[in-house]
């Protein structure tokens, strides 16, 4: 399965939105915003993947490969414009893949992200913003 999604990819990610949060006893725990960015960026995600789900989640060890596509940034030389960049900024590769195997995984992409036994994942600046995702099932 292969398939691409043009927008603009989200750079919040699931680490950002952990807060320190108070239960009515008063007691301390770790925990996520309802209101957070990061619940809105994982909604928006699931929404755009939605349409690709695939009717069987896959079962057994699978490759998955992402490229993250942002467009340039504003102050982006004009000699690099046309080609695509390596991009070193935040957001982490590891939060964001984790957001988004999460999003994967509720959609029932897969029984269990445990399945992805090779993952590459590459975050890029070009001309056109867009998630390239393609899954193969190994032998």
């Amino acid at each position: 399965m292969r398939f691409v999604i043009n927008c603009i990819p989200p750079k919040h990610t699931a680490q950002a939105s952990n807060r320190i949060l108070k239960t009515k006893d008063g007691r301390f725990f770790v925990g996520k915003m309802s209101s957070s960015n990061a619940k809105q960026t994982q909604n928006e995600l699931m929404w755009l993947l939605m349409p690709y789900r695939p009717k069987e989640p896959y079962k057994g060890p699978l490759k998955e490969v992402v490229r993250w596509i942002y467009p340039y940034r504003k102050s982006e030389p004009k000699k690099n414009i046309g080609k695509e960049i390596w991009c070193d900024t935040r957001s982490d590769c590891d939060n964001l893949v984790k957001m988004f195997n999460d999003c994967l995984t509720r959609l029932g992409f897969w029984v269990d992200d445990g399945q992805v036994a090779i993952l590459h994942f590459e975050k890029l600046y070009a001309e056109i913003p867009r998630i390239e995702l393609e899954i193969t099932k190994l032998e």
